[in-house]
């Protein structure tokens, strides 16, 4: 029983950290669309960048957290 529940808690981990990562590449896309992109300016990229980096980072770590659970979890049994 105990393994079930630790799986389901590894693939919600992993689906809310890639959950994330995409919500916060589509914001940091959003928020640079309404700069204006063009090529000789970076204010576009770094509005990007300044977006994207944290909601990016923590889905990263939620992932990461999801893949310490089921190595502890598994080193249990």
């Amino acid at each position: 029983m105990g393994i079930i529940v630790n799986d389901i808690a590894v693939m919600s981990g992993r689906i809310a950290g890639v959950g994330i990562i995409i919500l916060g590449l589509a914001l940091g896309w959003k928020s640079a669309d309404g700069v204006g992109w063009d090529i000789t300016g970076s204010d576009a990229i770094w509005m990007f960048i300044n977006t994207a980096l944290l909601p990016v980072a923590l889905g990263v770590l939620i992932i990461v957290a999801a893949e310490s659970v089921l190595r502890l979890g598994s080193r249990n049994n």
